[in-house]
């Protein structure tokens, strides 16, 4: 039936019947918001990174490295603005608070540090028993925090003068003897926040998902349609609707936030890649996973169609992370021999833009001359301007609009003045470094003069005197 019905109504009309108008819009027509090319390698100063987080507005890249070091990258200028050196040993998380005040990071030494990004100091510490593997901050409160270890469950951290620290360990229900014997190995393994930071969500070894509540801890939800293998992460959308789940049968599950229902579920049937890692896009639409094989790709899916619309071919080296622009079509993937990827979209020509009245054509055209209908459209626009009065609109040039893709809601009570939006870091300043060569006091000046002045007077040869600058 498929072949009969594209041989009959063709290619473009099968393409439209099975993925759907608007995928055929963004394939026929090249309206998409997903990158297609690489456009920039980054060295990491001789470091292999590990981890990144970008902030609230993309403007600040965090990348942890393999060596204890924290890089923070200026996206526009791609250099980097700041270095972090405290952990000892391989970074193996990174956060923004709300505002980029904050930054958190942990590393396999057993420290969760939080930093005051634009003075490059520490604010708070905590020291655990074993290695951290896994960590995120709340984005809503930077006080809360979580931390999973090697030996333990994920731990809940408030951050205060005296810190709370309390361990999310798996409840198991009462059951039968085969039902205890198959949960007694279950485990926590990752906990994070969700985008509204109010809830937590505790991912375990068999796939299932606790959601609790941040101020009392309690159990809200019990999610089991997860898979029954280990959750390696769990990810969140920009627009708090979505959340994706990435597990160790090579399965990534898109879940909505509201009513806790699979939406949709993507898997290489053929090929059985397994993903390390998973991101949403800036708008929610897509989907990028990368893979873990050899020949490293990154597949990006369309999360309303559940169809893979790119595949990115990337340098031939191992993927350690990716993170999506959350404001932009640009991808960065971290590489385990150093480099920092960034992949754009191609940029085509808009002559709209230059000619409002441009029209693109996909076949020749009869023109026909319209400057007399174009008059008339102009005097009809005059004389309705003159009917109402005449008077132009005052133009307002200094309200500035709030963006539409970011929200601006406070209604937290409880934080701190520093964590405020209204203090939100987009940019690092550049510090300017004193020249000690320009502190010359006057009197050495004097004395050097004095002593060409003698030298004259004795007919050495002398230099152009230094006061004659001044």
């Amino acid at each position: 039936k498929q072949w009969y019905q594209r041989r009959v109504h063709g290619k473009q009309w099968y393409q439209r019947r099975v993925h759907g108008k608007q995928w055929y819009q963004r394939r026929v027509h090249g309206d998409y918001d997903y990158p297609d090319k690489l456009e920039r390698a980054v060295n990491c100063a001789g470091s292999v990174p590990k981890c990144c987080a970008m902030n609230r507005r993309g403007t600040l890249l965090a990348v942890g490295c393999a060596d204890g070091r924290t890089l923070i990258f200026d996206f526009e200028t791609r250099g980097i603005a700041k270095r972090l050196t405290t952990h000892t040993s391989a970074v193996t998380g990174v956060a923004w608070s709300r505002n980029g005040r904050k930054l958190l990071t942990t590393a396999m030494d057993g420290k969760l540090l939080m930093w005051d990004v634009l003075k490059g100091q520490m604010i708070r510490s905590l020291k655990f028993d074993s290695g951290i593997i896994h960590s995120s901050m709340n984005p809503r409160n930077p006080r809360y925090v979580t931390a999973t270890t090697v030996k333990s469950e994920p731990y809940f951290a408030e951050l205060a003068k005296k810190p709370v620290i309390r361990r999310l360990a798996f409840k198991r229900k009462k059951s039968s003897d085969k039902g205890k014997r198959k949960s007694a190995t279950e485990k926590n393994v990752l906990a994070t926040f969700d985008r509204a930071g109010k809830r937590i969500f505790v991912a375990s070894s068999r796939g299932c998902i606790t959601i609790r509540d941040l101020k009392t801890l309690e159990v809200i939800k019990l999610l089991r349609n997860c898979g029954t293998s280990v959750i390696r992460s769990v990810r969140f959308s920009r627009c708090s609707k979505h959340f994706l789940v990435i597990s160790n049968d090579r399965c990534i599950r898109v879940f909505d936030s509201r009513t806790f229902e699979k939406t949709q579920q993507f898997q290489d049937v053929v090929n059985r890649i397994q993903w390390n890692s998973c991101v949403f896009s800036g708008n929610s639409e897509f989907v990028c996973a990368a893979t873990s094989r050899t020949e490293q790709n990154l597949y990006i899916f369309d999360r309303p169609g559940g169809q893979v619309v790119a595949m990115i071919r990337a340098p031939a080296d191992q993927i350690q992370d990716v993170v999506w622009h959350p404001m932009a079509p640009i991808i960065v993937t971290l590489t385990k021999h150093g480099f920092v990827y960034i992949f754009s979209k191609t940029m085509r020509q808009q002559f709209s833009c230059f000619a409002p009245g441009f029209v693109v054509l996909d076949e020749n055209v009869e023109y026909v001359d319209g400057t007399d209908e174009a008059e008339e459209a102009k005097e009809a626009a005059k004389r309705k301007a003159e009917a109402e009065g005449g008077q132009d609109e005052d133009v307002d040039i200094l309200t500035m609009d709030p963006l539409p893709v970011l929200s601006d809601d406070e209604d937290q009570t409880d934080l701190a003045e520093e964590d405020l939006l209204k203090h939100e870091l987009t940019h690092i300043p550049i510090m300017p470094i004193p020249d000690q060569a320009l502190d010359i006091d006057i009197s050495d000046i004097e004395n050097s003069y004095k002593i060409q002045e003698a030298g004259r007077q004795q007919g050495a040869p002398t230099r152009p005197s230094p006061m004659a600058d001044l």
